[in-house]
């Protein structure tokens, strides 16, 4: 887990969350086994959407460029 998922799991707990929640929600549980077995089904729930935003993505870019040189920068 990155350093940024840690912080993020380890905020202080919302009251209007898990009054609106019921204290089931993944974006506000704390960092525990429930935790980790919802981020494990919400990555490979939406693998598919991710990787399809991804190729729309890579065409919206390739699109313009058919044809031309383009110079790239890093």
């Amino acid at each position: 887990m990155g350093g940024c998922d840690l912080a993020f799991v380890s905020r202080p707990k919302s009251t209007m969350a898990e009054r609106l929640l019921y204290g089931r929600d993944v974006a506000f549980a704390p960092y525990g086994e429930y935790w980790c077995q919802e981020c494990r089904i919400c990555v490979l729930f939406f693998r598919c959407i991710r990787e399809e935003e991804v190729a729309v993505l890579v065409e919206r870019v390739r699109h313009p460029c058919r044809g031309r040189w383009v110079r790239a920068r890093c």
